[in-house]
């Protein structure tokens, strides 16, 4: 199965390629897995977001639900893909909150928030 192209990826051959048509060289160098990314899910990021939750902070729950609506654009009333709304609900916390969002996804496409 070939590497999946991610947006990063992306982003790095086309300036990697702006680089090479600006300088004339042709030393590009491309790796796909590479052990020293740091991702969202790594050790050192899990580490540090551990740290900024203080001990019994407080807890705000959320459910956010995607769905077809109705929304008026003007004059206009269309059909679209919403959170309840147009624009989606506020979610206010203050600091040291933590946020657990729920999504509900009552599409028939999948979604991500």
């Amino acid at each position: 199965m070939p590497p999946v192209m991610t947006r990063r990826r992306f982003l790095a051959l086309g300036g990697g390629l702006a680089a090479v048509s600006a300088t004339g060289t042709g030393a590009l160098i491309l790796r796909g897995n590479d052990p020293t990314r740091v991702l969202a899910s790594s050790r050192q990021v899990l580490d540090v977001e551990a740290t900024r939750r203080g001990v019994g902070a407080a807890v705000v729950e959320r459910t956010l639900t995607a769905a077809p609506a109705q929304v008026v654009l003007g004059d206009r009333t269309v059909s679209t893909w919403a959170f309840g709304k147009l624009p989606g609900p506020e979610i206010r916390l203050s600091a040291g909150e933590v946020l657990r969002a729920r999504v509900k996804n009552d599409l028939a496409e999948p979604t991500s928030v």
